[in-house]
C-alpha cells in the first residue's frame, strides 16, 4: 500500500534517494541533506498530489548522480535540488598524494576563520548553473578520451597577499583551451583568459607575511610531479563549494 504524504513536511532540506532491491521493488528514501530550489515551496503549495509535486520537482530541477558499488553489481541513485542562481566552479583533481601535500598546507597558512575550501586548482571560475547539462556532458565525454595529466610543480610565488604554488602542464593549457572555445558564449572575463595553474595555500594576510611564508617555502622547494586525475563540479555558495561530481579520466589520450 502506497500512503502518500505532504512532501512539504520534509522542508526545508529534501533528499531523495532511490533504487531497486532484490525483489525489484522501487523503494524510495528521503534525508535532510540538500536543499531544495526556493520555486519548488511555491509549486509544491500550489500542486495538490505530493506525488506530482516530486514528479515534477525531479523533472525540473534534478541533479541526477549515479554510485557504483565496488563490484559493479549494485547502482544508486542520488537527486538533489540544484539552486539555479549558484555559479558553477570547476577544477582539476588532483593525485591524494599531492593534494594531501598543498592542503596540509593550506591550513598550516591560510588564515582559519577565511578557509572555507580544500586545496585546489581551479579551470573556471564562474560557469552558468543554468547550462549544467551541457557542460556535464562535455565533461563526461572529454574525461573518457583523456588519460591522467602530468603536472610539473615549478616554483612558490607570492600573490601579494597570499601564497600558490605554479603548476606546469602543456597537455592541461590544451586541455582548458579546447575547453574555452565549446563554453566561450558563456565565460566571464577572468576565464576567457590564459589559464595560470597555482595551488593557493595562503591568501588573505598582509603581504609582509606572504613574502615571509614564500622566501621559507621556497627555500625549501624542489620541482616534482604532480597528476590530474579528473575533473570536480562544484557550486558556488557565496564562499564554501558544495561538491556536485567528480569524473575521471579514463581514456588513452593523451594531449
Amino acid at each position: 500500500m502506497f500512503v502518500a504524504t505532504n512532501i512539504l513536511d520534509f522542508f526545508p532540506f529534501v533528499h531523495l534517494k532511490f533504487g531497486f532491491g532484490c525483489a525489484g521493488i522501487a523503494t524510495f528514501t528521503i534525508n535532510q541533506e540538500c536543499q531544495p530550489h526556493t520555486k519548488f515551496k511555491t509549486k509544491a503549495a500550489e500542486a495538490g498530489s505530493a506525488v506530482q509535486v516530486m514528479l515534477n520537482w525531479i523533472n525540473k530541477y534534478k541533479r541526477i548522480e549515479q554510485v557504483g558499488s565496488a563490484n559493479g553489481t549494485r547502482k544508486d541513485y542520488r537527486l538533489c535540488a540544484m539552486n539555479h542562481e549558484d555559479p558553477i566552479v570547476l577544477t582539476l583533481q588532483l593525485d591524494e598524494v599531492s593534494f594531501q601535500y598543498f592542503n596540509n598546507q593550506r591550513q598550516l597558512y591560510f588564515p582559519p576563520e577565511r578557509n572555507f575550501l580544500k586545496a585546489h586548482l581551479t579551470l573556471f571560475h564562474h560557469l552558468p548553473s543554468e547550462h549544467f547539462p551541457q557542460v556535464q556532458q562535455v565533461l563526461e565525454q572529454a574525461a573518457q578520451e583523456l588519460q591522467p595529466l602530468p603536472l610539473k610543480v615549478t616554483a612558490v610565488k607570492s600573490m601579494g597577499k597570499g601564497v600558490a604554488y605554479t603548476l606546469e602542464s602543456h597537455a592541461l593549457q590544451q586541455l582548458h583551451l579546447r575547453l574555452q572555445q565549446r563554453w566561450q558564449p558563456w565565460l566571464t572575463a577572468q576565464d576567457k583568459q590564459k589559464l595560470w595553474p597555482h595551488v593557493t595555500v595562503q591568501n588573505k594576510v598582509l603581504p609582509q607575511q606572504a613574502k615571509a611564508l614564500q622566501a621559507q617555502l621556497q627555500e625549501q622547494f624542489s620541482t616534482f610531479t604532480a597528476t590530474g586525475i579528473g575533473f570536480q563540479v562544484w557550486a558556488y555558495k557565496g564562499g564554501p563549494w558544495e561538491l556536485l561530481q567528480e569524473i575521471s579520466f579514463i581514456g588513452v589520450e593523451s594531449l
